[in-house]
C-alpha cells in the first residue's frame, strides 16, 4: 500500500520546519490551531483535517519560497489526482468536459484567493468521499464473494 500518510506527513513537517528554521508554534499560529495539535500530527497521533492541511501547504509554500503541494506533504495519491484536476481547471484545459470548461472559466474569474482555496478544498473533500465510497464498494463486493 505504500507509506502511511500520517508517517509521511510527520516526516515532511519535521523536514520543512527544519529547512525553514521555524517552530511548531509558528506553524500552529498560522494554521489557527494549538501547538499540541501540530505535535500530534508530528507524533502521528492524528491526521489533520483538509482545512489544516491547506494551511500547512500555504505556510510552507511561503516559507520555502516555492510551491508545496498537498501530495508532497502527504504522499496520498488522492491529492496528486485532485491537484492535477485543479491544475486543469486553472489552465482551462481543453480536455475538460463542457461543464468542466464552464467551471474553469468561473474559477479563473475569481480573484479572491480564499474563495479559490475553499473551492479546492471542496473538490478534494468530494474526491476523498468518492474514493472512500469506491473503497467501501470494493470491500462489500469482496465480502459478498467470500460468502
Amino acid at each position: 500500500m505504500g507509506v502511511n500518510r500520517k508517517a509521511y506527513l510527520a516526516g515532511k513537517l519535521v523536514e520543512f520546519l527544519n529547512q525553514t528554521g521555524t517552530r511548531q508554534q509558528d506553524l500552529a499560529d498560522y494554521a489557527g490551531i494549538g501547538q499540541g495539535l501540530v505535535a500530534d500530527h508530528i507524533r502521528q497521533k492524528s491526521f489533520p483535517k483538509i482545512a489544516v492541511l491547506l494551511k500547512y501547504r500555504d505556510f510552507f509554500t511561503r516559507k520555502l519560497a516555492r510551491e508545496v503541494t498537498l501530495y508532497e506533504l502527504t504522499n496520498d495519491p488522492i491529492f496528486r489526482d485532485m491537484e492535477q484536476k485543479v491544475d486543469a481547471i486553472k489552465d482551462g484545459a481543453s480536455s475538460l468536459s463542457p461543464k468542466g470548461r464552464e467551471f474553469a472559466l468561473l474559477y479563473n474569474g475569481i480573484t479572491d484567493e480564499s474563495k479559490k482555496e475553499l473551492i479546492e478544498a471542496m473538490i478534494i473533500k468530494a474526491a476523498e468521499s468518492k474514493a472512500k465510497s469506491e473503497s467501501q464498494d470494493k470491500e462489500d463486493s469482496k465480502n459478498k464473494d467470500n460468502k
